[in-house]
């Protein structure tokens, strides 16, 4: 298998990135649950949508670090803070992001409230914890600072779902091709499982998979054999392949799949695969790691240091963020 070099830069930042929503995760009151979406994390969690306000980190950028603050009323843009490395999340009325130095929070004009973690990781916030990716999976209470270690074993693509945590681990071979570790190019392993405080410890599938994103009962992933899309049911543990086309990553959305295949469009799936509508992109998205809040897909267009909004109802494309 020849490993196709238009997605090398995505796919590796895969290798951190991690996930969990269902719910209303824009309230204030105690019944908030998540932090951000099991796919926008999956998906390195670089657009979050907060009433008519787009909070949006350029870490897949070359050029720097920087969280924005879009406005969908005014279509103006604001710098908000340097050292943004993806992984947004806002948790009762506060924003929480990855920095070079660790996991801070601030408030939504980017002045920092506090620090929870001391490394550079990919993480979400789920019922006043966050549950976080350094190598193994930890989990920090957000009121007392309380770090607990969940597992022992190297991880990525973690999705957090009421009282369990589905994530991809590293196969107890070195999976080569072409001599490169298949783990750390594009974040592949294999599907594991446990309870939210770090029991049971399973594996799912030994099936060697990307991009794992849990929706309704459902695990969701790519597998790197063919790169096309596949599940596994929950309740079944049945697994099959849902797509023809081959698939460089995707997330979900309200039961719909926004995808971008090696072509030159972002598919729109039903969550059984079948092709809903296409959307031709004019450039072409290279690595566009998807984000989707509200129907609108934020996609990343690396030829052109450019951050796109897609708007899933209309189709009508607009460059957002524009490095200078």
């Amino acid at each position: 298998m020849k490993i196709a070099k238009t997605i090398v830069v995505g796919l590796f930042l895969s290798l951190f990135y991690i996930s969990g929503i269902k719910g209303d995760y824009f309230s204030n009151n105690e019944e908030l649950q998540y932090g951000n979406t099991n796919g926008n994390i999956v998906n390195g969690g670089y657009a979050l949508k907060i009433d008519d306000v787009i909070y949006i980190s350029s870490e897949t950028m070359p050029s720097e670090f920087v969280m924005y603050r879009y406005n969908l009323n005014t279509k103006t843009v604001e710098h908000l803070a340097n050292d943004c490395i993806g992984s947004l999340n806002f948790y009762n009325d506060l924003l929480y992001y990855s920095s070079s130095t660790g996991i801070v929070s601030t408030d939504k004009d980017g002045i920092i409230v506090d620090k929870y973690y001391d490394n550079f990781c990919r993480f979400i916030i789920h019922d006043n914890k966050i549950i976080l990716v350094d190598g193994t999976i930890f989990m920090i209470d957000i009121k007392n600072k309380e770090m607990n270690k969940l597992n022992n074993v190297a991880s990525i693509d973690v999705n957090v779902i009421d009282d369990n945590i589905y994530y991809i681990a590293k196969s107890s071979s070195n999976i080569e091709d072409d001599g490169v570790d298949i783990y750390q190019y594009y974040g592949a392993g294999q599907i594991h499982a446990m309870d939210i405080r770090g029991g049971n410890n399973r594996i799912i599938s030994n099936e060697i998979v990307f991009n794992l994103i849990y929706n309704d009962n459902f695990l969701y992933f790519i597998s790197i054999d063919n790169f096309k899309i596949g599940r596994i049911d929950l309740l079944t543990n049945q697994l099959e392949y849902i797509t023809n086309d081959k698939y460089s990553n995707f997330n979900i959305d309200k039961n719909q799949i926004i995808a971008c295949n090696f072509k030159s469009t972002i598919d729109c799936l039903s969550t059984s695969g079948e092709i809903l509508k296409s959307y031709q992109l004019d450039p072409f998205p290279r690595d566009p790691y998807i984000n989707i809040n509200d129907g609108l897909a934020f996609y990343h267009n690396f030829g052109y240091e450019q951050v796109n909004m897609l708007d899933l109802n209309s189709g009508n494309t607009q460059v957002i963020i524009e490095m200078q």
